[in-house]
């Protein structure tokens, strides 16, 4: 993780955080999950970057179904041309099509594939997940068969700022989330988002040009 970050300044600037008023912890887990949509189809740039090579620049479509737990993403270059498709769903992720170059590395699009599951689905931990709380963000550390994940919220409105997998030198993978914009019916979407995965050694960067819930903006 200290190479990624060591040879990539951080695309998105952090805003200081407030302190925060009496944050409830409960009400805090069990709302976030209630400001994001569970169905919508994104218009991204994706920035795939790997130490000391030059980045690599895409376009991104993502459709997401959080009820039916289910994805496809779509990675094209600037002319439109199809790299690669992703999809996953509850029981694991494929690699649906992909063109000759990538077909070599298919370790990097399953992972690039579990990132964004790791990025857009289970917001929050659940109940069992214990607790920190301090004057600028409240910390959850959930139990999973991975290991612990632990989310970070702050801000005012509380939102999710920090989700990642502990490992015993540092994250294993770390997804950041920058910015919110709100859309319709007062829903909120992230859309600056740095994804660290130490594991295959890159870092992936979203930059949301726009989203919509069934459609709508």
């Amino acid at each position: 993780m200290a190479l990624l970050t060591g040879c990539a300044s951080e695309p998105f600037q952090q805003p200081a955080l407030p302190t925060l008023h009496n944050p409830n912890p409960q009400t805090i887990r069990e709302n976030f999950p209630k400001l994001l949509p569970d169905e919508f189809t994104t218009d991204d740039t994706l920035i795939l970057q790997f130490p000391f090579h030059d980045d690599l620049v895409m376009l991104g479509v993502l459709n997401v179904n959080k009820p039916a737990g289910t994805f496809e993403l779509y990675a094209l270059n600037q002319m439109g041309v199809p790299f690669f498709h992703l999809g996953g769903d509850r029981s694991g992720v494929a690699i649906r099509d992909a063109i000759e170059p990538w077909m070599q590395h298919k370790d990097i699009l399953l992972a690039i594939a579990r990132d964004i599951q790791h990025i857009y689905f289970n917001p929050a931990p659940d109940s069992s997940a214990s607790v920190d709380v301090s004057s600028t963000h409240v910390d959850f550390h959930q139990k999973s068969a991975e290991g612990t994940v632990s989310y970070q919220f702050g801000m005012e409105p509380t939102v999710l700022q920090q989700k990642q997998l502990d490992g015993f030198f540092g994250p294993a993978w770390r997804a950041r989330y920058y910015a919110y914009k709100p859309g319709t019916g007062g829903k909120l979407f992230p859309t600056g988002i740095v994804m660290d995965n130490s594991a295959y050694h890159y870092r992936l960067i979203i930059k949301n040009r726009d989203w919509s819930i069934d459609g709508k903006e």
